[in-house]
């Protein structure tokens, strides 16, 4: 037989996490953001300790059908909007709130025939370069969906690329500084030593960490990121 797998999902540590991120932002609305059926864990498994968020982030539609079907009545958001045409007719039917990120989702939307209209997400591609409207077609696709009666309302929204980019700059660094926060740094220091090749003990490796790693961070963040 193949090796055994067992997961362990902590629903109640779930909604602990969810807890602590609602009280650090009080004022701002606190969303579920469920990929892959979160993660190959099960979405009916996660649910039960993400139900006290104020919406749940999906990418598939059969995920956002299994979480109504689970008894969530809030809004659900399409992360990546419809992928056909036919797709509008179970966002209707669901009331599922869906992002438009190109011109042919608008040409479904206006030959979309509905009872009621659609609540929208405008992406902005800020620099993420994977969805969503460059800044000089944005405004002419805001106006597209303004004029379509099958259109409620429209959110605008985009992934602050300049954050994310900062933070992925500094994950690769900090993980850089040492052999514990990096496993290729353990792999290659476990390698080195199999040859013989005598290698700097975890705080050796850690001084020139300070000495070089840590100058050329600063220096990144200043160049890039001021």
């Amino acid at each position: 037989m193949p090796r055994p797998v067992h997961a362990l999902i902590h629903t109640e540590a779930l909604a602990h996490n969810l807890k602590r991120a609602r009280a650090a932002a009080p004022d701002a609305k606190v969303w579920a953001v469920v990929k892959a059926n979160a993660y190959g864990h099960g979405i009916e498994r996660a649910y039960a300790g993400l139900q006290g968020a104020d919406g749940f982030a999906l990418l598939d539609l059969n995920e956002a059908e299994r979480v109504r079907a689970l008894g969530w009545r809030g809004p659900i958001l399409l992360l990546e909007g419809c992928f056909e045409p036919r797709d509008l007719e179970l966002c209707s039917r669901l009331n599922l709130w869906h992002t438009v990120h190109c011109e042919a989702q608008i040409d479904w939307l206006a030959a979309h025939k509905t009872h009621a209209p659609h609540q929208v997400f405008l992406k902005l591609n800020s620099g993420m370069n994977r969805l969503g409207f460059r800044p000089a077609a944005y405004a002419h696709a805001w106006r597209r969906l303004s004029g379509l009666p099958q259109v409620d309302s429209i959110a605008l929204m985009t992934h602050l690329a300049p954050v994310l980019a900062a933070i992925s700059a500094g994950s690769v660094f900090m993980g850089a500084n040492s052999y514990i926060g990096n496993a290729p740094n353990l792999m290659v220091k476990a390698i080195a030593e199999s040859r013989g090749v005598r290698m700097p003990s975890f705080f050796g490796y850690m001084g020139w960490s300070v000495a070089i790693l840590i100058p050329l961070f600063v220096l990144s963040t200043f160049i890039f990121f001021r």
